[in-house]
């Protein structure tokens, strides 16, 4: 569903079932969007969603591209994958990480990222190239039965902060810079 109007009407963009078990959508502006799902690669458009181009064969997991100063990021099985030029170019950048079923976006500069899925929350300060263990998830997270459905984590990159969630329990926060 796409709002131009801060969520006053809603347009429906496309239903597909296979989106909804491994889609992925990542905004640039109000016209340019992105989307991933199995089999499909990388959809982009330029319209506001009335029309979609294949642009890249890599399939990024994560339900959101974050994008950040007009470039997004994502995860797939050959590394980090960076979107370029409001998502028209994408590139692999770094090494697989392992198996991360989300990423956060780096805000202080393009090189530190930071990722989180069933095996804990990782940093990378390098673009991707090594990985460090911030952290394991609090329990029960890391057995959510879909990733990004019913769990969450978010990183505050300004005072390197991570919360993580389950839906129905309590928030946990952990400050990583103390």
């Amino acid at each position: 569903m796409l709002s131009l109007d801060g969520g006053k009407s809603w347009k429906l963009l496309f239903k597909d079932a296979e989106f909804d078990r491994t889609g992925g959508l990542g905004v640039f502006d109000a016209k340019t969007l992105v989307y991933t799902q199995k089999g499909k690669g990388i959809q982009r458009s330029t319209d506001a969603g009335k029309t979609w181009a294949k642009i890249s064969d890599l399939e990024p997991i994560g339900r959101v591209a974050p994008v950040y100063k007009g470039t997004a990021c994502w995860l797939a099985k050959e590394g980090l994958v960076i979107g370029m030029e409001s998502g028209a170019k994408w590139t692999v950048q770094g090494k697989p990480g392992g198996r991360f079923d989300r990423s956060l976006y780096r805000l202080k500069n393009t090189k530190r990222i930071v990722v989180a899925g069933a095996k804990g929350i990782f940093r990378s300060n390098d673009g991707g190239e090594n990985w460090n263990l911030v952290a394991k998830l609090p329990p029960g997270i890391e057995k959510c039965p879909k990733a990004g459905w019913y769990a969450n984590v978010a990183w505050d990159s300004v005072h390197d902060v991570f919360y993580a969630s389950l839906m129905g329990k309590p928030t946990f926060r952990l400050e990583a810079g103390k």
